[in-house]
């Protein structure tokens, strides 16, 4: 089990440097495909406040929400090209 001082409820710091990294980059693809974040959210089992939090790097996406969240985000980039 991964602990830190930032407390049990703290992502791991490489997710939030994920998330702080994907972030721009997510927002730009969803608005690119015309997505709202409530329809990500939807997709992703999370709502909408939730991925607006992952796309400005406040807090990471995890377990299952994380896996989704990848999966949609690469296929928006696929299509964007």
């Amino acid at each position: 089990m991964f602990t830190s001082r930032q407390g049990p409820s703290s992502p791991p710091p490489f997710l939030l440097s994920l998330s702080e990294a994907l972030g721009s980059d997510a927002k730009d693809l969803r608005r690119a495909a015309g997505l709202s974040l409530r329809d990500v959210g939807r997709y992703c089992g999370v709502s909408h406040s939730a991925v607006s939090a992952w796309e400005e790097g406040r807090y990471a996406p995890r377990g299952l929400h994380l896996v989704a969240y990848v999966q949609l985000l690469g296929v928006l980039a696929r299509g964007h090209r």
